[in-house]
């Protein structure tokens, strides 16, 4: 109940403080096992289950950029098709999902786990967007030059360092989110109702941030939106 939010809240406030306004680390916050673990006891203490509160915590690492990732060279086309398969068992029936991707796409350095639950988060946020109203999710990818990458703003707001970045797109057809609210939505509990709830949004923020990757969001209230995740694509050997 209220005990719940008030505590999962107050150690979000404490992360927060952690981090810069702008999403850029503050020196380094290091959450040793330890903390982690204590916020955990706490949140049993507040009328969790243990694996509820082992998953918020998850999540509260995910949005500070500190999960534990188990990097690997991934090929994101073949990670599409399975999270495509993942996601058709678990979309209403109104949503339909369809995957455009080019024959050819450059490999990146990730965690599989981590990079599809971004996906999936942007995806189950889209289907959301729509409202039960039947409509069309579209899961993209594609390779960007740095220098080509929109001028859209970029979530966090750091300067893009890699050469050339796998973009992968997740447009709906949904609702769509105001130009003034579109700041807010990386904002951990910040909640509309077409927006997600909770830590979706913030953890997938989180997820990019710690693999040196941004997000940019395009947004036309009543005709969708579009979020893409930008991750560096592996340099290729000369």
């Amino acid at each position: 109940g209220t005990q719940v939010g008030d505590t999962t809240v107050r150690h979000y406030r404490e992360l927060q403080d952690a981090v810069a306004g702008d999403g850029v680390m503050v020196g380094v916050l290091a959450v040793p096992a330890s903390a982690a673990q204590e916020v955990a006891d706490d949140l049993v203490a507040a009328g969790l289950s243990t694996k509820q509160a082992a998953e918020l915590v998850q999540q509260m690492l995910a949005y500070s950029g500190q999960s534990r990732f188990a990097i690997e060279t991934l090929d994101v086309a073949a990670m599409l098709h399975r999270t495509l398969q993942m996601a058709r068992s678990m979309l209403p029936a109104y949503a339909q999902i369809q995957l455009k991707i080019p024959a050819a796409l450059p490999a990146i350095e990730a965690d599989e786990g981590q990079v599809r639950q971004v996906v999936m988060n942007l995806i189950a946020n889209a289907a959301e967007s729509l409202e039960n109203r039947p409509g069309t999710i579209e899961l993209s990818a594609g390779i960007h030059a740095a220098r080509e990458v929109p001028a859209a703003p970029l979530w966090p707001h750091a300067p893009l360092t890699a050469e050339r970045y796998v973009a992968i797109e997740v447009a709906d057809s949904g609702i769509g989110i105001p130009a003034d609210q579109l700041g807010k939505v990386f904002e951990p509990f910040y909640s509309t109702k077409f927006t997600g709830r909770g830590l979706g949004l913030p953890a997938v923020l989180g997820i990019v941030r710690g693999h040196k990757g941004a997000i940019q969001v395009h947004s036309v209230p009543g005709q969708g939106s579009t979020f893409r995740v930008l991750l560096p694509a592996k340099p290729v050997p000369a």
